[in-house]
């Protein structure tokens, strides 16, 4: 095999993990955006009420799977009780069964998608104060695990090496290839 022969085949391998790495992003994207995404929860997020609300209503891009809702309402005297979780189409709404004395609590969340996969998450109100004084929310997430919080996975950052390891072979190759193409041209041509 010669020299040529083996930057071409550089080159070509290049190439191939170009576009792989493509799909890989194109893919990834297209899996990630099947996933149910929340839009609108009552009480809003970081809402400040002055009464206590009767019930949570969390609002999805897309319908939830039935019967795979979770939701946990925590406040300053603990979990708050609360009755069955109840899915209509892509509204989930959990009646509170005792009126939420003042203070902050924070909403934890886990649906299913359509697609199969978990999401979760959480956000927070106050009732009889300031704003100030709900917990921090967390952005929904794809959960692995029973956790709200769960990390979501990804493959865009292995694309994204994979795409610019390849970029930088591909030119890297190129420009060798070129400068030993040109050197040999110039070494054929007699003097005249």
């Amino acid at each position: 095999m010669t020299i040529d022969g083996a930057v071409r085949r550089l080159l070509g391998a290049a190439v191939l993990a170009i576009v792989l790495g493509l799909v890989l992003l194109v893919t990834g994207a297209t899996a990630a955006s099947a996933h149910d995404i929340l839009v609108a929860t009552e009480p809003a997020n970081g809402a400040a009420l002055e009464a206590p609300p009767g019930q949570v209503r969390l609002t999805f891009t897309d319908p939830v799977l039935d019967g795979t809702a979770q939701v946990r309402v925590d406040g300053p005297s603990g979990v708050a009780p609360i009755g069955p979780v109840s899915v209509d189409g892509s509204a989930v709404v959990v009646p509170l069964t005792a009126a939420l004395p003042a203070g902050g609590y924070t909403v934890l969340w886990r649906v299913t998608s359509q697609d199969g996969h978990p999401v979760s998450g959480t956000f927070s109100f106050t009732v009889g104060g300031s704003a100030s004084a709900a917990p921090a929310a967390t952005a929904p997430s794809v959960a692995g695990g029973p956790s709200p919080s769960g990390a979501a996975t990804s493959s865009t950052p292995v694309a994204v090496a994979l795409l610019l390891t390849s970029l930088v072979v591909a030119v890297g190759a190129a420009a060798w290839w070129r400068r030993n193409r040109t050197s040999a041209r110039g070494d054929r041509v007699s003097p005249g």
